[in-house]
């Protein structure tokens, strides 16, 4: 089975464009989406048009859930706190309230099916079992043997 994954889209349409097309070329039966929709870049709701246009799974990443909730003290240097909630802002007024609902709604993890059980999570902003692959592929597809 061939699955893609893909995460830190971050509003870039653009961007999330041509990874899909490259995903589809290279015939993917599967893509699941690992978290960071619209946060920050310059296409929120378009970027989160594609993804849900999809109808795959989607996990909530960190950056989603500071455009539903805020960034808080703790989770960011403090002097960044003040302009990624400004960004944040930003963000916000380009979204629907569907949309925010949609981000709110979405699970921190999900399970991969497979010969044996594989857990994606996106608690404290890690995917189990693939997070050192994931820091070398944002963006990109993985063809995975099951």
């Amino acid at each position: 089975m061939k699955i893609a994954l893909i995460s830190d889209i971050h509003g870039n349409a653009v961007a999330l464009e041509a990874v899909l097309d490259d995903i589809k070329k290279q015939d993917a039966d599967k893509i699941y989406v690992l978290g960071d929709l619209c946060y920050r870049g310059p296409e929120p709701k378009r970027a989160l048009e594609l993804i849900r246009g999809l109808n795959t799974e989607v996990i909530k990443g960190n950056a989603d859930e500071w455009v539903v909730r805020g960034v808080r003290a703790g989770e960011v240097p403090e002097k960044l706190i003040e302009l990624m909630n400004h960004e944040r802002e930003w963000t916000v007024s380009k979204l629907e309230p569907l949309d925010m609902e949609y981000l709110a709604s979405l699970p921190n993890s999900f399970t991969v099916p497979s010969r044996g059980q594989k857990y994606m999570d996106s608690t404290r902003h890690r995917i189990v079992y693939l997070m050192s692959l994931l820091l070398m592929l944002k963006m990109r597809y993985l063809n995975v043997g099951f």
